[in-house]
C-alpha cells in the first residue's frame, strides 16, 4: 500500500481523537475551576462564622485569622491553572453579590490588595485548624476533630457521590495528624496539630510546600521534606508519639490512619499510632503533602528537649547493598536558597514575575 495514502487515511482519525481530548481536558479544567470557587467560597463563609463565634466569646482576637484565609484563597485562585492564562480567578468570584465583595473589601483591604504580590504561609484549612484549637483548646483531640467534622457538613461543594471533597481541588483536609512528647508515665507535652496540603492542584501543592521549606515549617522538618528523594532522614527523641486520622466519605467522620511509607521512613523513631503497615497503594503525592509535617513541625518549634535532640542523617547505599546512615547538618541556609529557585520558577509560571531573591521579603503579614 503506498504510504501517502496510508497516512492519508490514518491523519484525520488521529486528529480527531487529538481534538476531542482538547474538548474533554478543556472541560474537565473548567469544572475544576468550578469547583475551586465553589469550594473557596463555602470556606470563606463557614470561616467566617467560626471567627465571629471565637471573636464573641474572646473579643480580642484580632482580624488576622480571617485576613490571612482570604489572602490566601485569594492567592490559590490566581495561581489555578486557567484555560486562557490572561484570565485568573479573581476574587469577585468567590462571592455571592456585589454588595458582599464590596463590604469585605472595605474590610479587609490587605487581603484585596497583596494576593498577588505576597505569599501565604500555610493553607486556609491550617489556618481554620489553629482558630479551632486556640478557640476549644488543644488537650481534646477527640473535641477537636469532632468540631472539624461538624464545619465540614457546611463546605459541601456538591452532593454528588463522586465530587468528594478529599480530591486536590477542595479546601478541606482529608487528613489531619496530633501528636504530642511522653517524657514519662507522669508528664507530657501539649498535643499538636496538623493537617494535610488541602490545596487546588498538584502544582498549588508544589507551590505550598517550597513555601513551607522557606518560611513556615522547622528546620528539621524542612530537611527530611526537602531532601526526602535523595534518602535523608530525622530521627527524633524516645517518646514522640503521632496519631493520624483520615476523613472517610460519605459520613465525612475523622478515623485513624497508619502513616504512609514516606512519613514513616522520613520521620523516624516516632511512635505512630496505627503503627505503619505496608501497602502496595499507590502513593504518588510529594514529600511535605502530609498532615504529619505540620503536626512534628508544631512540636519541634514547641519543645526545645525535642528539638535539640532530633537528629539529621544521610541514608545511602553501599556497593556491596548494604545501607548506612551518615550523621550530617540541618543546613536550612542551603534548603532556602535551592527552595527560592524553586519557588520562583513554579511561580512564574503561574503569571508572576519574581526573581528567587525576591522570595523572602514577599510572604504575607497580616496586619
Amino acid at each position: 500500500m503506498d504510504s501517502n495514502h496510508h497516512a492519508a487515511d490514518v491523519t484525520p482519525h488521529v486528529r480527531s481523537n487529538i481534538q476531542r481530548r482538547k474538548k474533554l481536558n478543556h472541560k474537565d479544567k473548567e469544572l475544576i475551576k468550578k469547583k475551586l470557587v465553589k469550594s473557596g467560597t463555602v470556606f470563606i463563609i463557614e470561616f467566617f462564622k467560626q471567627w465571629k463565634a471565637f471573636k464573641e466569646k474572646k473579643p480580642n482576637v484580632t482580624n488576622a485569622y480571617f485576613v490571612e484565609v482570604l489572602h490566601c484563597i485569594f492567592f490559590l485562585g490566581y495561581i489555578h491553572e486557567r484555560q486562557d492564562k490572561k484570565k485568573p480567578i479573581e476574587p469577585r468570584e468567590f462571592f455571592s453579590s456585589d454588595g458582599i465583595y464590596e463590604r469585605f473589601q472595605k474590610l479587609f483591604p490587605q487581603a484585596f490588595e497583596q494576593y498577588r504580590t505576597h505569599w501565604p504561609t500555610r493553607t486556609p484549612f491550617s489556618i481554620l485548624l489553629d482558630l479551632v484549637t486556640k478557640w476549644k483548646g488543644c488537650s481534646n483531640h477527640t473535641a477537636i476533630l469532632k468540631h472539624l467534622e461538624d464545619i465540614r457538613k457546611g463546605m459541601v461543594v456538591d452532593k454528588n457521590k463522586d465530587d468528594q471533597c478529599e480530591n486536590n481541588y477542595c479546601l478541606v483536609a482529608s487528613v489531619i495528624s496530633v501528636c504530642y512528647f511522653q517524657e514519662d508515665m507522669k508528664r507530657s507535652s501539649p498535643i499538636y496539630y496538623g493537617a494535610s496540603l488541602s490545596c487546588s492542584g498538584r502544582v498549588e501543592t508544589q507551590v505550598m510546600i517550597t513555601l513551607s521549606c522557606i518560611k513556615t515549617w522547622n528546620d528539621a522538618v524542612a530537611h527530611a521534606v526537602w531532601h526526602g528523594k535523595s534518602g535523608n532522614i530525622i530521627r527524633l527523641p524516645n517518646g514522640v508519639i503521632c496519631m493520624a486520622y483520615k476523613m472517610k466519605l460519605p459520613r465525612g467522620s475523622y478515623l485513624e490512619e497508619s502513616p504512609c511509607v514516606k512519613c514513616h521512613r522520613i520521620f523516624q523513631n516516632i511512635d505512630f499510632i496505627p503503627v505503619y503497615t505496608e501497602s502496595d497503594k499507590t502513593q504518588d503525592w510529594h514529600y511535605g503533602n502530609c498532615a504529619e509535617n505540620e503536626s512534628l513541625s508544631n512540636l519541634l518549634n514547641g519543645e526545645e528537649r525535642v528539638r535539640n535532640e532530633t537528629v539529621a542523617y544521610r541514608h545511602y547505599e553501599e556497593q556491596d547493598s548494604h545501607s548506612l546512615q551518615e550523621q550530617v547538618p540541618l543546613d536550612r541556609a542551603e534548603i532556602v536558597n535551592q527552595a527560592k529557585k524553586k519557588a520562583a520558577q513554579l511561580l512564574n509560571s503561574r503569571g508572576f514575575k519574581i526573581k528567587d531573591d525576591e522570595i523572602e521579603s514577599k510572604f504575607f503579614h497580616p496586619n
